[in-house]
């Protein structure tokens, strides 16, 4: 068995706030948003986060009747995220 290494790692908490509010992290952020919403038929939507998360976020949704129905019936977002 491999020996265990003594090392500590603390996490510095304000620093990785920053970088996940970073206006860099949110352009990859929001392009990744796109790139789901692309390979989505009409009826989806891009929600932007509220801004009272600790790190920002996008949220592809069903935006109409139409793309409820097609989620409902075909898996369309779980599909555009990689799954099944």
């Amino acid at each position: 068995m491999a020996k265990r290494s003594k090392v500590q790692v603390r996490p510095n908490h304000k620093g990785i706030q920053k970088l996940l509010n970073d206006p860099g992290i949110q352009r990859v952020v929001d392009s990744e948003g796109a790139k789901v919403l692309d390979r989505l038929p009409n009826g989806y939507e891009i929600v932007p986060g509220d801004g009272r998360r600790k790190r920002y976020r996008v949220m592809v949704a069903t935006g109409s009747p139409e793309g409820r129905r097609d989620n409902a019936k075909r898996a369309s977002l779980l599909r555009a995220l990689g799954g099944r």
